[in-house]
């Protein structure tokens, strides 16, 4: 939806008919297409930086920021005109929530804190089941962890699993399914990203 209210607002067309080739050179759309994803891996990196910078030090938000942008989800898909960095950018919020959440037993943080806190989480993981659908499976993860450790009232993971769930269903029914090659081993998938 992004992609399409930019090339609106751009008034960004293809040029010729696409005929599901793999690559095109179309240089206008190679930097207008890109416009979001580099907009979102920046506010992520901004955002870690912020988070740790004010929570923590100056030279915490540093290597923070440094740690994240020298992940590969960073590097092969800044510049991808896919959903990735968005997906990216939410995960970073996703990790920043839940680690308040998760520290939010300290006496630093009062009830209003934590109660933003449920509510971000919640609506990150609402954005997260609608940018991919393994979106609702990390919600899932997160909100089981939150549930086992944390908070067992119930009504708290309405926002926060429920609808995430439901809207990645949703997406899973609507969106199209591609067939990837999976890599021989499955650590692999695991591994190369640690």
């Amino acid at each position: 939806i992004l992609q399409k209210v930019v090339c609106n607002v751009t008034g960004y067309k293809l040029p010729f008919v696409w005929k599901g080739e793999w690559g095109i050179a179309e240089p206008n759309g190679q930097v207008i297409l890109r416009l979001v994803p580099n907009f979102f891996m920046s506010l992520a990196a901004v955002a870690i930086f912020y988070v740790f910078a004010v929570e923590y030090s100056l030279l915490a938000g540093i290597y923070a920021c440094w740690v994240a942008l020298t992940t590969e989800m960073c590097w092969a898909y800044w510049a991808e005109a896919r959903p990735y960095a968005l997906w990216y950018c939410l995960t970073m919020f996703q990790a920043l929530y839940f680690l308040r959440l998760i520290l939010s037993r300290s006496p630093v943080l009062n009830k209003t804190d934590r109660a933003n806190n449920w509510r971000g989480l919640g609506v990150v993981n609402c954005l997260l089941s609608l940018t991919a659908v393994f979106g609702a499976v990390q919600a899932f993860i997160v909100a089981m962890v939150l549930f086992g450790f944390y908070e067992r009232k119930l009504s708290r993971y309405v926002w926060l699993l429920f609808v995430p769930l439901f809207f990645g269903f949703f997406y899973f029914l609507s969106a199209p399914h591609y067939v990837f090659g999976l890599p021989p081993h499955a650590g692999s998938l695991i591994f190369q990203n640690i």
